[in-house]
């Protein structure tokens, strides 16, 4: 075995010296016969190191264990950026309301085409609606978004005080176009009357009870869907949870009415004058979003 182990290390790497003289009851005289075993198992680890980084060492002037930057992926997408939809026409702004408020459309469409899905003897382009709102209350904006079949399809978003908001998106022939006409925007109007109405004044206070954040859908963030639910609820004690939920003013979103009924019916309330309906509009508002200038 040593002869072995000589002719493999003995020029690479490390002699093997002949195990040190010890007495039958030296403490240490088992340890010293597995010494050359010990350098063999390091020996052979090393070898093994050495051999794995050779490959990343491949391109010519470059360093061992080194990868060089023409081995470097390229940032996947970035071949794309020329097709993103860029502005071909503009509404100009328009009042609405009050005076001061108003809004603006935005026609943006990608410069290339692709094959139509379904469709390869037929182009089609990403195109797509945006509204910004120069108003200091909420907004329901509509627009209608031409169908294969030839008819249209009524899109509505609720377009919060301040925002930019996509009202219509879709990939279409380049014969078809989303058109700047006919987007409209209009006030949040007014909810309806509660019944009974409670005496002036008199606001039901939330004590406890999770906040808004807890109830927001996840596919509404995903759909980036914002938006006020009027809700009404019922109060027949002074300290308690609402009964006969209601929603009084949609969002437009049903995932974000169903969980603003869930927020209202999670809180615990103390008013002064029970037996009375009561409103309370709750807001989901995506935090990251960048205000529009």
């Amino acid at each position: 075995m040593r002869a072995i182990q000589s002719k493999i290390f003995g020029s690479w790497l490390l002699p093997v010296p002949s195990p040190m003289p010890l007495s039958a009851d030296h403490p240490c005289k088992d340890f010293a016969l597995f010494q050359p075993r010990i350098r063999f198992i390091a020996a052979c680890t090393s070898l093994v190191l050495a051999s794995v980084s050779v490959p990343f060492a491949s391109a010519a002037g470059s360093s061992p264990g080194k990868i060089q930057a023409a081995e470097l992926p390229t940032a996947s997408g970035t071949e794309l950026d020329s097709t993103l939809p860029v502005e071909v026409e503009s509404t100009g702004r328009k009042e609405v309301g009050a005076a001061g408020d108003g809004w603006y459309a935005r026609y943006l469409r990608a410069p290339q085409t692709v094959d139509c899905l379904g469709n390869a003897g037929t182009q089609c382009r990403e195109q797509r609606l945006e509204v910004t709102s120069e108003a200091k209350t909420d907004l329901i904006c509509k627009t209608l978004v031409p169908l294969a079949d030839g008819t249209n399809d009524e899109r509505s978003v609720m377009l919060p005080a301040g925002r930019t908001k996509t009202v219509a998106e879709a990939f279409l022939p380049t014969d078809q176009t989303l058109k700047l006409r006919t987007v409209s925007c209009s006030i949040l109007p007014a909810p309806p009357a509660l019944d009974p109405a409670p005496p002036a004044g008199c606001r039901p206070e939330i004590t406890a009870g999770p906040g808004v954040e807890a109830f927001y859908p996840d596919v509404s963030r995903r759909l980036q869907q914002e938006g006020p639910v009027t809700v009404y609820f019922r109060l027949d004690q002074a300290e308690g949870q609402a009964m006969q939920i209601q929603v009084g003013q949609s969002s437009l979103s049903p995932e974000l009415d169903q969980a603003a009924m869930l927020y209202i019916a999670n809180q615990t309330f103390k008013v002064a004058c029970p037996g009375n309906q009561f409103r309370l509009r709750v807001r989901f508002k995506l935090q990251d979003e960048v205000p529009a200038p």
